[in-house]
């Protein structure tokens, strides 16, 4: 989202252009006077600043987690609309009047994002300094640069990865629509441009044109490819060219409507606005043809909402207007200020914390509107190549910043004593990674002392360290693992998109008809996962609030199964993971099965600051009274022939305390993941002192 300067724009066409489309339009437009005959065809519109603090609002209070406010991002949508308008108007009038530059335009554009955008950047850079932990600083150094270089949106379209830290801990997420804006206008002005040249008595079907291709292959991408869709250029253009048809149908058709008719569309597209707002949610397939609702509406208030209509006096009323002014602001300084309060918090901050800083969002986009914004914005004197240079230098500074961040793999901090950055360090992961294709991972065949990895991430958080340790026995560990996965063809994780399921189940598909079949299989099959997340979910730890499970609705249930209560629905995923220990126990020759892990209820919230204090493990006593009913699943009168169960907890629990360190070392990763040091203390103990669980036993 980037709102556009509201600028006075001038009226493309001839004054007597303007007199007769004044008089065949039965509504009053936008126009700088009733007669149209000021030389400023289309004035200031306080409405559409109005406007502004309509999409605004709900976006923050969406991202401040205000359920109500369920469908609040698509306010982002309303800024596209009204982007497009604004700026499309711009390029019209300095096309007509044979003054467009493309260097002018870009010191425009410079001029109105980049002083607080640098601001926003600077701030937070000082603040993940200080709170962010190294994984955590490089994925927040990769942001600063994407953002300096308006490719954000493709960076958080790529962090889809299961290791990615949670949405609403990233600081810059919301600059993905910036880039968005910034993507489009590197192209629109070229584009609009050759139009105007070759089609300029039919801009209004060009652009029409255009703005159904884009909405077609919105919808079909959002479908065949959701998150493509929803941060991609492609499927957004048609929103913005949204506000270029509202600013041609103004500028070049004004409807012939009744007033009664206009004050009704005003308010139906306002209607269509707020009603998304409340009754969209994340489920809803969004941009798709559901994009249709808020931007449709957004278009007739643009065209329709003039000073002589109840909605548009409403819209250009004094607080609407102001909060519309400072909405840049507002929206750059939300997301970062969201992101640190969650960030520092153990648990989720509650309603009254963030009511108070969405309070404190608009008084802070005030003064960045005041002393930031406007006098960059409104500045003279300095020429455009300077402008265009220092705003370059400054996208450079940042855009470097952040590789240095990344290279560094996060760590800058240079304030800390030997032991502080051992500490620091001993958070980092390991492991082989995922395996994207059954076949190609089994190339070249097993042999048969090698050893089959199954499972997700909490199988290959083990698994480097495992992997050096078979191949000083001539042995090789073969990954199949796939993370966030269920080992199940018939399983449904609740907090995860039906395509992410399909994609868990067809994998297991494929795994278990390599299993089943004929070709070669080493002996010995090691198997691990989420087991605890998965049989409970939210309800983990639901009797010790100090002890809440990380994953909420993270439970798996079976998509053929009766769904009759949870009791039933826990009986059924212990009877899948008989099932499948039954299997590999016909097939395999050794099975080795990882337990449940203990997991960390702060997932290092709170930032260094926190990770230097130290983090507290959780009782072991509470860990084996939770987790009693998934551990039954597990017990060794339960278990097929040739199945053996290593339980991590007799290795990291000591003296009625899971511990999460060792030597001055983190034992974890992250609330549900061990650290690569864990997994070369903790857990090569653990195999080491059970050669048989992986087919070792027989040979000493």
């Amino acid at each position: 989202m980037m709102p556009e300067a509201t600028r006075r724009l001038r009226h493309p066409g001839t004054r007597n252009g303007c007199k007769r489309a004044c008089r065949e339009s039965r509504i009053r437009l936008p126009f700088s006077g009733s007669d149209c005959s000021s030389k400023w065809l289309m004035r200031y519109r306080p409405e559409i600043d109005g406007l502004r603090a309509v999409a605004v609002v709900p976006v923050i209070l969406f991202h401040a987690g205000m359920d109500v406010f369920s469908g609040g991002y698509v306010g982002v949508d309303v800024f596209f609309v009204l982007s497009g308008y604004l700026i499309s108007g711009i390029i019209l009038d300095d096309l007509e009047r044979g003054r467009f530059s493309l260097l002018r335009f870009y010191e425009r554009r410079a001029r109105r994002i980049l002083p607080a955008l640098f601001l926003t950047l600077a701030i937070c850079c000082v603040l993940a300094w200080m709170w962010l932990l190294p994984r955590d600083m490089k994925d927040f150094s990769q942001s600063v640069a994407a953002s300096a270089l308006f490719v954000s949106n493709l960076l958080f379209l790529r962090e889809s990865a299961y290791f990615d830290i949670e949405s609403d801990l990233k600081p810059l997420l919301h600059t993905w629509s910036l880039s968005i804006e910034e993507q489009y206008y590197l192209l629109f002005p070229l584009l609009f441009g050759f139009l105007f040249r070759r089609f300029r008595g039919a801009l209004l079907p060009a652009i029409t044109g255009i703005l159904l291709i884009g909405f077609i292959w919105s919808v079909w991408q959002s479908v065949a490819s959701p998150q493509r869709a929803y941060f991609l250029l492609t499927t957004r253009a048609w929103e913005l060219m949204g506000g270029v048809l509202a600013m041609l149908i103004l500028t070049r058709h004004p409807p012939k409507v009744s007033p009664r008719l206009a004050r009704f569309l005003a308010l139906a597209g306002l209607i269509l606005v707020i009603g998304a707002v409340f009754t969209f949610d994340e489920g809803t397939l969004f941009p798709g043809p559901f994009a249709l609702i808020p931007v449709a509406g957004t278009m007739l208030v643009v065209i329709f909402a003039t000073s002589d209509t109840g909605i548009g006096r409403a819209l250009a009323s004094g607080p609407l207007v102001l909060i519309g002014l400072i909405s840049y602001s507002a929206y750059l300084f939300h997301q970062p200020m969201l992101a640190f309060l969650r960030y520092m918090s153990v648990d989720e901050p509650g309603l009254a914390n963030r009511t108070l800083l969405v309070m404190a969002v608009f008084p802070l986009a005030w003064i960045s509107w005041k002393y930031v914004e406007t006098p960059f914005r409104g500045g003279q004197g300095i020429p455009t190549p300077a402008i265009l240079g220092a705003s370059v230098a400054g996208l450079c500074c940042f855009a470097i910043l952040g590789g240095i961040g990344n290279q560094r793999d996060g760590y800058l901090r240079f304030d800390m004593t030997p032991d502080e950055a051992v500490m620091l360090h001993s958070l980092e992961r390991s492991g082989l990674g995922d395996c994207a294709d059954i076949r190609a991972c089994l190339t070249p065949p097993p042999l048969s002392e090698d050893v089959l990895l199954i499972g997700d991430s909490n199988a290959f958080h083990f698994s480097a360290p495992l992997a050096e340790a078979l191949a000083r026995q001539d042995r090789r560990l073969i990954s199949l693992t796939r993370g966030g996965c269920f080992p199940s063809d018939r399983a449904r994780r609740h907090n995860r998109p039906d395509a992410v399921n399909e994609a868990c189940r067809a994998h297991y598909r494929a795994l278990f008809d390599y299993i089943r079949g004929d070709w070669p299989k080493p002996s010995t099959v090691l198997l691990s996962a989420a087991w605890a997340s998965y049989f409970y979910g939210s309800d983990y730890f639901r009797g010790n609030p100090a002890q809440r499970t990380p994953y909420p609705d993270a439970r798996v249930s079976l998509i053929d199964a009766e769904q009759v209560d949870d009791v039933f629905r826990r009986r059924t995923i212990r009877d899948e993971i008989t099932a499948l220990l039954t299997l590999l126990s016909q097939k395999f020759s050794h099975v080795c099965v990882v337990g449940p892990l203990p997991l960390l209820t702060n997932d290092f919230h709170g930032g260094v600051p926190a990770l230097l204090a130290g983090i507290e493990g959780v009782s072991e006593r509470d860990f084996l009274s939770e987790t009693d009913e998934l551990l039954q699943a597990f017990a060794a009168e339960n278990l097929p022939p040739h199945v053996r169960v290593l339980f991590p907890h007799q290795r990291i629990c000591r003296s009625g305390i899971c511990e999460t360190q060792r030597d001055g070392r983190y034992l974890y990763a992250d609330s549900a993941h061990i650290s690569d040091y864990g997994a070369r203390s903790v857990f090569a103990e653990m195999f080491a002192g059970d050669p048989a669980c992986l087919g070792a036993g027989d040979e000493e």
